[in-house]
């Protein structure tokens, strides 16, 4: 029976979707029988292929097939970002510090609370939802992200965010995007913060400023 539900399938690495690609399917198995959803994520647990199933955002099960079993899928696989890609030299290294705030897509946001690198699953992500998980460093099924995201318009990136700025901090103040045009910057150490984004040092008098950097805005 042909599968009329249309839906989207996201791989969060090129290495997942080319080991589906590269081994054989079953075209018995048709995913008609599972819960209705809109969006298939998949990944890899050694030979195993696994998925979960989500509808309007919310996960609503999940399913492992083994190897040979593999379903067929009726829409192509889509890449959900960018994975930052270690080399084998560098398998130690977590991309995640303790403190980080990450977004997971079914769990939502959580803090990286532990990372050994004595365990198999090294990386503890506690969610706000006080549910606690555990990872590999170079997990690249992982979909840990530093901005939250959906499979609809994106969102998802490794890439680490700046650190905001804090009293104390050296740097360049500006008011307007014509100051930098103009190079009139002012430099100095940033001494109060008002409202997350209005910074100031001391000149003569307090001096308010829109705009504060670290690294040089021209």
């Amino acid at each position: 029976m042909e599968n009329k539900n249309t839906y989207r399938i996201f791989a969060f690495s090129e290495q997942s979707i080319n080991k589906y690609s590269g081994n054989t399917k079953n075209s018995k198995l048709d995913l008609i029988n599972y819960p209705q959803f809109d969006t298939i994520i998949m990944f890899f647990i050694g030979s195993d292929l696994v998925l979960g199933f989500l509808k309007n955002g919310k996960k609503t099960c999940g399913a492992t097939f083994g190897f040979g079993s593999y379903p067929e899928f009726h829409f192509p696989i889509e890449l959900a970002g960018e994975i930052k890609i270690l080399q084998p030299e560098q398998k130690e290294e977590s991309l995640f510090h303790v403190g980080d705030r990450v977004y997971q897509y079914f769990e939502g946001w959580g803090t990286v609370t532990n990372i050994d690198l004595t365990k198999t699953h090294p990386i503890s992500v506690k969610f706000d939802s006080e549910k606690l998980f555990h990872f590999e460093i170079n997990e690249t099924k992982v979909p840990l992200s530093f901005t939250e995201y959906n499979f609809i318009t994106g969102g998802w990136s490794q890439e680490r965010p700046k650190p905001l700025p804090k009293v104390g901090d050296i740097g360049w103040f500006w008011r307007t995007e014509n100051d930098i045009k103009r190079k009139s910057c002012f430099y100095g150490e940033l001494t109060k913060i008002q409202d997350h984004d209005i910074f100031n040092f001391k000149l003569r008098e307090e001096t308010w400023f829109k705009y504060f950097s670290t690294e040089k805005p021209f």
